[in-house]
């Protein structure tokens, strides 16, 4: 998905483009290993809760 955010400000116009790539915990563990990561913990929030495979939103903590 790609989002474009335009901003007029001052008489000075900018634009922001921001790509979004939906990626399940899998795919995030091997982007993480070929990125040079070993551990990889998967969350349900950023709080540490436990992690539902049925629910798109996911936290991740990697250490190299």
């Amino acid at each position: 998905m790609l989002d474009r955010y335009t901003i007029t400000k001052d008489g000075s116009t900018r634009q922001f483009w921001n790509w979004m790539q939906c990626l399940t915990p899998d795919e995030v563990r091997g982007e993480l290993a070929t990125a040079g990561f070993g551990e990889v913990e998967v969350y349900g929030d950023v709080a540490g809760a436990d992690h539902d495979p049925d629910s798109p939103v996911f936290a991740v903590v990697a250490r190299a």
